[in-house]
């Protein structure tokens, strides 16, 4: 059973945070106001569901991947722009005089 929270904002919201052994699961007061009985249990037994499921470690893992992949494919792309991409760094053959 998860721990329960009541924030004081007027904001509607609902949340829950981590794995099931430390679980819990924040209202605020706009919310209580806002939804009946029936709609707080729906969203009760969502975020309990999303804390079984470990559905905020999957989100996690998603929103972190992202951003060292686009840092790794930028620095990718400088590289490969100061490469041997646009001259040849090798001597050109100097041609014979004939004196």
């Amino acid at each position: 059973m998860p721990r329960v929270y009541i924030l004081r904002r007027r904001a509607p919201n609902a949340r829950h945070r981590r794995n099931p052994q430390h679980a819990a699961v924040a209202v605020t007061q706009g919310i209580l106001r806002l939804l009946s009985a029936e709609e707080l249990e729906v969203s009760w037994r969502t975020s309990c569901r999303n804390v079984k499921n470990r559905d905020i470690l999957i989100g996690s893992v998603a929103a972190t991947l992202p951003p060292p992949c686009m840092v790794l494919a930028h620095m990718a792309a400088g590289a490969r722009s100061f490469g041997t991409g646009g001259r040849d760094d090798r001597a050109a053959p100097v041609p014979s005089s004939s004196w």
